[in-house]
């Protein structure tokens, strides 16, 4: 991705080490999806693939875009399109080194850059008990790097189909 300018930004800018939200009291760090010339998602995930926060990094409304990626990666019923919220970003509120190079990339795409986020928001106490994951195990070198939902007592790093075909190795 280093050759990508708009993932570089986002890995150097716009991604920060914040307390995992909803799961434990560890840092979650981001972790890039997806990356195209247009376009990054990246996941807030703790050191057990727990996933607060999922964000897509982009030029113009990309909102449609992002809730139809979620919707794919996750069951449609879980990613709610008002949990979807939009900001831009600009190069001011982030220091004097962000700002030349969100700029340069935003008049390149004749947008800003916008930042859609989603956080899931379970409503009943059954909701409360799963949570969405990322699909990666160092330990094993397996994982497919999708989301996936499972209870927040599972201890499981893959997602059900990667723990299937690592059980028929």
């Amino acid at each position: 991705m280093d050759s990508n300018p708009l993932a570089r930004l986002v890995e150097k800018h716009l991604s920060f080490e914040v307390q995992c939200r909803g799961h434990c009291a560890s840092p979650s760090h981001m972790i890039l999806l997806a990356a195209e010339e247009d376009r990054v998602i990246g996941a807030y995930c703790c050191p057990n693939g727990y996933v607060s926060r999922v964000l897509h990094f982009g030029f113009g409304d990309n909102t449609a875009q992002f809730h139809e990626f979620l919707s794919t990666q996750l069951d449609s019923k879980i990613v709610a399109g008002r949990d979807l919220r939009v900001a831009s970003r600009h190069g001011w509120e982030l220091g004097e080194g962000a700002a030349a190079e969100i700029e340069e990339l935003a008049r390149r795409h004749q947008f800003p850059l916008r930042q859609v986020y989603w956080v899931r928001y379970p409503k009943s106490e059954e909701e409360k008990a799963k949570g969405v994951f990322l699909c990666s195990d160092s330990s094993s070198l397996y994982g497919c790097g999708r989301l996936f939902t499972q209870m927040l007592t599972d201890n499981a790093r893959l997602c059900p189909n990667c723990r299937r075909q690592l059980n028929q190795r």
